[in-house]
């Protein structure tokens, strides 16, 4: 299996491709990250069947995005069938009402449940590449990245949340947890964000306060503000910091990773809950990936609004944050929020190709 990264920076139109035959790296921790070059990949918690991986390039090249495409057959767009639907709801009703108690009782201050959604696919389709030239189209603040390697299977990404960047000599973070649905005017009309959301928010910047204070000498939080994606509002609070000359890449990926975004509070019993709660394995949904001391970039991204990609079938990932005022209608409507947000990549028309 030939290893590949096809990722398009925010607001970028170009995409760049990386090439690294069939035997990527695999790292033992990620404090090799500090020696490293390439593209990383890693999951939300690193196993023996979930490794972090980088793509050391064999070759790199950059290709123009196109703005529109070509007039092509269109894809239908999937849903599942209103059996497996109300499945659906069910178990995630009882994996809502498990990690709810853990939350009632004080175990837990946050846990984010996730949740798996399966869409069929056409069996003749075996270039992907359609899909991640839709998904720059459909969301250009995001970064987009498709990705396969024998150890992560293949994954395609449209995220808004930047775990760490470079930005000349400072380092940028964020703290991205709150989300509502737009509504009919969109931006016109500003969400009022609830307690809920804003606490959801507080929450995971205090984490990153804390994880920094002591690393980094001069750390900037700004303040938090509405960010569109697609029709979904999130909450947004920008930081960013001087790196600390002894202080490594690993490290500071070992501090953020994962936040309460993406885990809960505390993180290890977040993480433990979710294991013994969420009935699908996460694998790489919820970890990051990009480009790593690649032609002297670092941008790293989590692992959001993405699915694995499979003959004939995709799974798509999407979770909420939960607190103790938390409801399972309302956490179950989000899920399918971002769902959607997913799903509507596959409504791509088929088959454009990037030209070199």
């Amino acid at each position: 299996m030939k290893s590949y990264a096809l990722y398009r920076l925010p607001r970028s139109a170009q995409a760049v491709r990386i090439e690294c035959g069939d035997k990527p790296r695999v790292l033992r921790s990620i404090t090799e990250a500090d020696a490293a070059e390439g593209y990383l990949i890693a999951p939300f918690l690193t196993d023996a069947d979930t490794p972090i991986v980088l793509l050391t390039p064999d070759t790199v090249s950059t290709i123009p995005v196109p703005s529109s495409l070509p007039a092509t057959d269109i894809l239908p767009l999937p849903h599942p069938p209103s059996d497996l639907s109300r499945t659906a709801r069910e178990a995630y009703a009882k994996e809502f009402h498990q990690a709810h108690a853990l939350l009632s009782t004080d175990a837990c201050r946050k846990i984010v449940l996730a949740r798996t959604e399966a869409v069929p696919l056409p069996s003749t389709v075996d270039d992907y590449t359609y899909l991640f030239i839709y998904a720059c189209q459909l969301y250009p603040q995001c970064f987009v990245a498709l990705f396969s390697t024998p150890q992560t299977g293949t994954w395609l990404t449209a995220t808004p949340e930047t775990l760490l960047e470079a930005d000349g000599g400072r380092w940028r973070t964020m703290a991205l947890a709150g989300t509502m649905g737009q509504g009919g005017n969109g931006p016109a009309t500003p969400p009022t964000w609830n307690a809920k959301n804003k606490l959801e928010q507080a929450l995971v910047t205090e984490f990153i306060r804390t994880e920094l204070a002591d690393i980094t000498p001069a750390l900037g939080i700004g303040t938090p503000h509405t960010r569109y994606i697609g029709s979904i509002a999130h909450l947004q609070t920008d930081i960013s910091f001087s790196r600390d000359r002894h202080t490594g890449i690993g490290t500071l990926l070992q501090r953020l990773h994962p936040t309460p975004a993406v885990s809960g509070l505390p993180r290890r019993a977040a993480c433990e809950a979710i294991a013994r709660i969420e009935s699908v394995p996460r694998r790489y949904y919820a970890g990051y990936s990009g480009p790593l001391h690649l032609q002297g970039d670092t941008r790293l991204f989590v692992t959001l609004r993405c699915m694995e990609l499979f003959p004939g079938k995709a799974i798509l990932h999407a979770g909420g944050g939960l607190l103790a005022e938390s409801t399972e209608v309302d956490e179950w409507a989000e899920t399918c929020r971002k769902l959607e947000a997913v799903r509507a990549i596959l409504a791509a028309p088929y088959p454009p190709k990037l030209t070199d």
